[in-house]
C-alpha cells in the first residue's frame, strides 16, 4: 500500500490521496462502513494537498502542477495543470522530461461554484467547479526567493480572497506575506 498523504470523508466514503517518488499515485475512495476500497483513480503527480470536498466532487492538487475533480463514483470531472515553468519547480522526470514544473502545495478552497487554489509558480487560480475551466489567474508572489510560492489554503470573506505567500532559501525559512 502507498502512503496517505492526505484524507477528507463526504456521503459514506473516506478519500485517501496516495502515493510517493515518480509513480502510484491515486486517490482512493473507501466504503465509510466497511473499508472497502470502491475505486480508485490515478492521478499525474503525488497527491500533496488536504481536499477541498462539495455536494459532488473532491478536488486535489499535486506535486505535478495539477489539480483533479472526482467525483463520488470515482469519475475524474477535470484534470487542470497550472501552466508556468521555470527553473526553480519540481523536476519531473515522467511527465515533462528535461522541464520543472510548480506543484500545487496548498489545499483548494470551493467558494460556490468556483475552485481556489495556490501553486508554487506564485499564481492563485480560480476555476469553475464543475467544467475546469479557467476563470482568471493571479501572481501574487512578491518574493523573488528561489524556494516560494502560495502553499496556503485561500480563504474567502465577503468577497474577498485571502492567501499568505511562502518564501524561503535554501538553508533558511522566511516570513511568509498575506494577499487579499
Amino acid at each position: 500500500s502507498e502512503p496517505i498523504r492526505s484524507l477528507s470523508a463526504h456521503s459514506g466514503i473516506v478519500i485517501a490521496g496516495c502515493g510517493s517518488g515518480h509513480n502510484n499515485h491515486k486517490v482512493i475512495g473507501y466504503d465509510a462502513e466497511t473499508g472497502e476500497s470502491m475505486w480508485t483513480v490515478s492521478v499525474a503527480g503525488t497527491p500533496s494537498t488536504q481536499m477541498a470536498v462539495d455536494e459532488e466532487l473532491v478536488y486535489i492538487g499535486t506535486n505535478a502542477g495539477t489539480t483533479h475533480a472526482i467525483d463520488m463514483h470515482g469519475e475524474e470531472w477535470w484534470t487542470f495543470r497550472s501552466d508556468e515553468m521555470g527553473s526553480s519547480g519540481w523536476i519531473s522526470k515522467k511527465l515533462l522530461p528535461g522541464y520543472r514544473t510548480y506543484g500545487v502545495s496548498g489545499p483548494p478552497t470551493v467558494a460556490g461554484d468556483v475552485v481556489l487554489f495556490g501553486s508554487d509558480d506564485g499564481n492563485m487560480y480560480a476555476l469553475d467547479a464543475k467544467s475546469g475551466e479557467l476563470s482568471w489567474k493571479h501572481h501574487v508572489c512578491i518574493c523573488d526567493k528561489p524556494r516560494g510560492g502560495i502553499r496556503c489554503q485561500p480563504v474567502v470573506d465577503d468577497g474577498v480572497i485571502y492567501t499568505v505567500e511562502f518564501a524561503s532559501t535554501k538553508n533558511e525559512y522566511k516570513r511568509g506575506y498575506v494577499h487579499a
